[in-house]
């Protein structure tokens, strides 16, 4: 790691003078105990080493809403990780996170539904667990705890099939979602979403220029493959595939049809 980054009152004249007005803020400001800092303001040093375009995209972002410091993390996480090779989520599979079959996975969501309509049903005879929480107490923080406990057994039916409604349309949405996409398609998809939000558009040319320079600095072998989604046309394309994007069009589809 670069002294300057150790010792920030001994940094090197060329590395000050490299630096713009908002960078030398920024950097004023990061604690030596800040590693997560250090490791950015390295990265984005040979980023803007690499080319002025970067350091031009860079600010653009900033300048229309980013923030300085989370745009360089993201950076810095989504190009570093890309140095590796990545199973696709799809891989990972359910099988890994609960004992439950994708066929048995599929049937939840009723299943939850009519353990609600189970709930409904008991809730109005005498096995009604909340028709049996004692209220006879001058002790005023169990009584609010009883009532409170009360309030949630009364609403758990609705809370059930509120969670099965997510789940199927999850599941609906998944495969869709899922093909063939790694953890860093998910990242960058994320860093798109984070540009749109702060800065009005995805300005996808932009991002592809930081993520190929980023790339590039990462490097300690210049011969790796460059991720192909890092294109613009390919960054497009990619946002729609979001999965949480996908999510929420479906359930609007859902709802809709209701």
């Amino acid at each position: 790691m670069p002294e300057a980054f150790l010792n920030p009152g001994q940094r090197q004249p060329q590395f000050e003078e490299s630096l713009s007005r908002n960078d030398r803020e920024a950097m004023s400001a990061t604690s030596k105990n800040d590693r997560t800092a250090r490791f950015r303001e390295e990265f984005l040093q040979k980023l803007f080493a690499g080319g002025e375009v970067y350091r031009q995209s860079f600010d653009k972002l900033c300048t229309h809403g980013c923030r300085r410091d989370h745009l360089g993390n993201l950076l810095f996480a989504i190009c570093t990780i890309s140095r590796f090779g990545q199973s696709k989520l799809r891989d990972s599979g359910v099988s890994k996170v609960t004992e439950t079959g994708e066929s048995d996975l599929d049937n939840l969501p009723q299943q939850l539904r009519s353990m609600a309509d189970t709930l409904d049903r008991i809730s109005k005879t005498i096995l009604a667990p909340q028709a049996h929480l004692p209220e006879a107490t001058k002790d005023r923080g169990t009584l609010s705890r009883q009532r409170t406990t009360a309030r949630l057994y009364r609403l758990l039916p609705a809370i059930i099939r509120a969670y099965s409604l997510d789940l199927e349309a999850l599941l609906e949405a998944a495969p869709k979602a899922l093909k063939n996409l790694t953890m860093n398609h998910v990242l960058v998809a994320n860093l798109l979403a984070y540009v749109e939000d702060s800065a009005g558009r995805p300005y996808y040319n932009d991002v592809s220029n930081l993520l190929i320079g980023g790339f590039s600095a990462t490097l300690d072998h210049p011969d790796s493959d460059l991720p192909e989604f890092f294109d613009p046309e390919a960054l497009a394309k990619l946002r729609k595939r979001n999965p949480h994007v996908l999510f929420e069009r479906y359930r609007r589809e859902v709802g809709r049809g209701q």
